[in-house]
């Protein structure tokens, strides 16, 4: 085969792959709506989306990244504009405080609203992993980063990377460390996605952090933003339902 035939082939073969990958996620993701309890086999997310059970394991590898990625489509629109805004340099938030609360409260709305999707994501990754060799919630990371290394988590401009929220020494803000909370998140998220309000996970969840990354704030402050914050968010789900009728 020739370069000439070898370039369409290959760019039609990955065309094809990309939406067999697309059909396997919708699948699952529809599987899924609406459910607040259960689970589902690869065997039923195959037949859901139409294709045979070896074709998951060849796009996917595991049950565990099928839902992984179906989750992972749910979170994107809280989660892209914040990363694609740290990226070009769009996103500074005028309160860090209230980003924080905002994206933790929108990120335990999606969950629970999406529960059976949510829990049965993390059950899988314990049944694959017992050693912490996978990372859980990696994309709920990637959008909380640029909330913490901004003020006033991070004080002005310019701060050096090494002393960064990633760094596990220096100062009392450079120990904070982002997988740690988002895996504590995802504990409280699959603990009790399907009895406490996503208000009181966000608030739980805030605690925590702002304890270890901003002590200074009262915890008396987080409760009295929540409401305002939690309005605004709801209004922003509220929204894109209507626009998906």
């Amino acid at each position: 085969m020739d370069e000439e035939e070898s370039g369409p082939r290959q760019r039609a073969a990955e065309t094809k792959r990309r939406r067999t990958r697309e059909s396997i996620v919708n699948g699952t993701i529809d599987l899924f709506k609406d459910q607040e309890h259960g689970d589902y086999t690869l065997g039923q997310i195959a037949e859901e989306a139409g294709v045979g059970t070896a074709t998951i394991v060849n796009n996917f590898g595991t049950k565990y990244e099928v839902l992984r990625t179906a989750h992972d489509r749910l979170l994107a629109p809280i989660i892209e504009p914040i990363t694609a805004g740290a990226e070009n340099g769009t996103y500074k938030p005028k309160d860090g405080v209230d980003e924080l609360i905002r994206y933790i409260y929108a990120i335990a709305k999606m969950c629970q609203q999406h529960q059976a999707l949510t829990v049965a994501m993390i059950r899988a990754y314990f049944e694959q992993t017992s050693d912490g060799t996978l990372d859980l919630g990696s994309f709920i990371t990637k959008g909380l980063h640029p909330i913490l290394m901004a003020p006033p988590f991070i004080p002005g401009e310019g701060v050096d990377a090494a002393i960064h929220i990633f760094s596990q020494a220096g100062t009392r803000r450079g120990a904070f460390n982002h997988r740690y909370h988002t895996w504590a998140l995802m504990m409280t998220l699959y603990h009790g996605t399907a009895n406490d309000e996503p208000s009181r996970v966000a608030e739980f969840a805030c605690s925590q952090m702002l304890a270890a990354a901003l002590p200074e704030v009262d915890p008396r402050d987080l409760s009295a933003r929540l409401p305002r914050i939690k309005e605004k968010v709801d209004g922003w789900f509220e929204r894109r339902e209507d626009q998906e009728i």
